[in-house]
């Protein structure tokens, strides 16, 4: 990106087509962000103001669902919160945007990271109504 030989909405785009060709086989994504490629834009246009906030400007990322994000649902993997946006980021999200980094999706995860999972029945890993459900 430095040097122009890339820009941040190519790697996006990049990423998009490929959640866009496997996601059905691979069920890695729970939710794309709609607003990753106009995020993108605005990592070009400050990077061409001279206004870099560190090596992640313009990276995309994305996150595991139990991570809060105001403008994506975080559902942790559970169906009982499908639709839930947190009123509030995650430090984490905060960090990563502060930096720069382009948020291009929620990653499916075990349900409630598998909280409870123990005991004599315990949950097998990569269980997610999200799965069963599709």
């Amino acid at each position: 990106m430095k040097q122009g030989r890339v820009t941040s909405r190519e790697l996006v785009v990049q990423y998009l087509t490929r959640i866009a060709l496997y996601n059905r086989r691979l069920n890695a994504v729970i939710t794309v962000n709609p607003h990753a490629l106009q995020d993108a834009r605005r990592g070009i246009t400050e990077r061409a103001q001279g206004k870099v906030r560190g090596p992640l400007h313009g990276i995309p990322i994305a996150l595991k669902d139990n991570i809060h994000t105001v403008d994506l649902p975080t559902t942790g993997g559970a169906l009982a919160f499908e639709g839930f946006v947190p009123p509030f980021e995650a430090t984490l999200t905060k960090n990563l945007r502060d930096a720069g980094a382009v948020i291009i999706a929620k990653t499916t995860m075990t349900e409630l990271a598998q909280l409870g999972g123990g005991g004599p029945t315990p949950m097998p890993g990569g269980t997610t109504g999200w799965l069963d459900s599709a």
